[in-house]
């Protein structure tokens, strides 16, 4: 009888030391974070950064002429997003951030995963696009 007990308490144990080290591995506080800013050239840039992820960002040229009154603009995905200042959101699952976005930005198809930046369909770490530059 003790044994029993003794073997339901150490698996209820292990049950719940699982469940809490699996939450803590999926959760991450930095959201992703996009900055639409007026780059040198006239044109619109987009930095892509999460502050755990990619501290230096993945920035996005672009070919949009900026329009006279635009100052930049902060898009944080920290709770269901809408609308882009340029582009759109295609899907957005922020239950565990930073979660998985894609979006839209001048006919490119982004997408931001806790593993990997991917770009019209080419997939590359964090590691290896941290602070790297994209042209139109």
């Amino acid at each position: 009888m003790i044994v029993k007990i003794f073997k339901f308490t150490l698996v209820s144990a292990l049950l719940v030391c699982g469940f809490i080290l699996l939450k803590e591995s999926l959760k991450s506080n930095a959201p992703w974070i996009l900055f639409y800013y007026a780059g040198k050239n006239g044109k619109i840039n987009l930095k892509v950064s999460n502050q755990e992820l990619a501290s230096q960002g993945v920035i996005i040229e672009s070919k949009i002429i900026v329009p006279p009154s635009f100052n930049g603009k902060i898009v944080i995905f920290d709770r269901k997003i809408t609308e882009l200042p340029f582009g759109s959101v295609e899907f957005q699952d922020i239950t565990a951030i930073p979660g998985r976005v894609k979006f839209i930005f001048e006919g490119k198809n982004i997408e931001l995963l806790k593993r990997v930046f991917i770009i019209d369909g080419n997939e590359k770490s964090w590691g290896s696009v941290n602070g790297e530059r994209i042209s139109p």
